[in-house]
């Protein structure tokens, strides 16, 4: 028995209690690093959601413009290196086949985000929904 008390200890220590997965420290972006891409929604909340909506945002025009979807969108956009302020948001108005993805980045994609980067994604949190949505940077041609 005592041959393998190394290996029990070694065993139990690996039955810590685990709390979920180890999230990668926050990170505040630049105005720079942030409007030096383009950036591809994966997720909103815990929901992945299918490609096709996109930001991009520009520091020195102070503006934001992407797809939500199906539909080109435009506005305001200020970042202070932790909150990014959107307004006067406007865009296209086509109807497409499937709108789901459309109307679900349109509810959440309004109003002030915390901005950090997590785990080489971008997260955007709500300040009065608390709603999430993550970018990931975007392989373009």
């Amino acid at each position: 028995m005592r041959r393998y008390g190394w290996l029990m200890a070694v065993l139990l220590a690996g039955c810590q209690a685990n709390t979920g997965p180890a999230e990668a420290p926050q990170a505040s972006l630049t105005a720079e690093a942030l409007a030096g891409q383009r950036w591809d929604l994966v997720r909103i909340n815990e929901e992945k959601v299918k490609r096709g909506a996109w930001m991009q945002f520009d520091a020195a025009k102070a503006q934001v413009h992407g797809s939500s979807g199906c539909n080109q969108y435009f506005g305001q956009a200020a970042y202070d290196g932790e909150v990014l302020r959107l307004g006067n948001l406007a865009g296209t108005r086509r109807l497409c086949p499937d709108m789901a993805l459309e109307d679900q980045f349109l509810r959440v994609f309004q109003h002030d985000f915390k901005v950090a980067e997590v785990d080489g994604q971008l997260r955007l949190t709500g300040t009065q929904s608390g709603q999430v949505m993550y970018f990931t940077p975007s392989v373009m041609p």
